[in-house]
């Protein structure tokens, strides 16, 4: 979505395929002088909504005025949320960053959700919504992931025993380590290392 101050000058020209475009202009006295733009997934509400506009324009319905200023506020409100919901989410991946390294440089260690959201400066519960909301999994499956990402670094290598990886990064046994290393790769860390072993 784009937000142009009205006397500024644009051309419009398709990098891709064709596509369409909706223009809605707004007389109204706000100073501005850039050009916004807002990063929508799903834009199918907005497109929507100025479809409605466009057909008020044509209606003979004595209220459109007042109906075409509702839909005009909605979309704005919408487009408002989409912009500080993208803003929240870049100030909590900025926050995150220390967890991520904390993570990255302890991952053969114990590692709790009390200690992550110490790093993070936020209480548990939030900590762990902001993480969830960032990277769209909870703070322990993210250790889970790197550690058995880190295992499987060393399964290639056939010298490497499985009980000493499993320790290596992280899991107290090769029990443990063998159960999460199939949840998340759907194959025993012995039938990983038969396919992509180096030397097979």
């Amino acid at each position: 979505i784009l937000i142009l101050p009205a006397h500024l000058p644009c051309v419009w020209q398709n990098i891709e395929a064709a596509s369409d475009y909706s223009r809605v202009s707004f007389q109204c006295n706000i100073s501005h002088n850039e050009a916004i733009a807002i990063k929508c997934e799903h834009t199918q509400g907005i497109l929507d909504k100025i479809k409605k506009l466009a057909n008020l324009k044509a209606s003979s319905d004595p209220y459109k005025q007042m109906r075409a200023i509702k839909e005009i506020y909605e979309i704005l409100l919408e487009l408002a949320s989409i912009q500080q919901m993208e803003y929240h989410t870049s100030a909590n991946k900025e926050r995150l960053k220390p967890v991520l390294e904390y993570i990255e440089a302890n991952y053969a260690s114990p590692i709790t959700n009390d200690t992550l959201a110490g790093i993070s400066g936020l209480s548990v519960s939030y900590f762990r919504k902001c993480f969830v909301a960032v990277f769209g999994t909870s703070p322990m499956q993210y250790v889970q992931k790197i550690r058995i990402e880190k295992a499987k670094e060393f399964l290639i290598l056939p010298e490497e025993k499985i009980s000493n990886i499993a320790t290596s990064v992280g899991y107290r046994d090769v029990y443990e380590f063998s159960r999460a290393f199939k949840r998340q790769e759907n194959l025993s860390p012995t039938q990983y290392r038969k396919l992509f072993s180096i030397g097979n």
